[in-house]
């Protein structure tokens, strides 16, 4: 099975210099699946900052409910029966973008934290920010 995709508390920064902390409650309280779900919810639905397409016709809400009913890609493609009504009808596009959903087998997660190099950073401000 795969590993947490959120373990313990995560900071996420956002672009506006706000700081938050993701822990796998929030996760599951988000999206309803488990954090090491997370990634096979991504598969279906995409994620374009991670350069994944998902599956056509597949937003978030039915990602989730494949995710939440087959508990995994594999779960999906392996299974035959216990579609949900309204997902029959696109079984045979999610069935035909199989190769494109699995892309999400590529490694897109972060490296490890790294404590950044302070003197490295030292350097690089005077350089760009004193010597201006």
């Amino acid at each position: 099975a795969d590993g947490p995709a959120v373990p313990g508390r995560v900071h996420i920064w956002h672009p506006d210099g706000r700081q938050t902390f993701v822990t796998e409650a929030d996760i599951h309280s988000r999206f309803g699946v488990e954090p090491w779900q997370v990634p096979h919810v991504q598969a279906f639905w995409g994620d374009a900052s991670d350069g994944i397409s998902g599956c056509p016709r597949v937003g978030q809400k039915r990602a989730i409910r494949l995710i939440q009913g087959f508990g995994s890609v594999d779960g999906v493609y392996q299974a035959e029966n216990g579609w949900p009504t309204d997902l029959t009808k696109l079984r045979g596009v999610i069935l035909a973008n199989e190769e494109q959903v699995r892309m999400r087998d590529l490694d897109v997660t972060m490296p490890a934290y790294r404590r950044p190099d302070e003197a490295a950073l030292g350097v690089l401000a005077q350089r760009f920010f004193y010597d201006h």
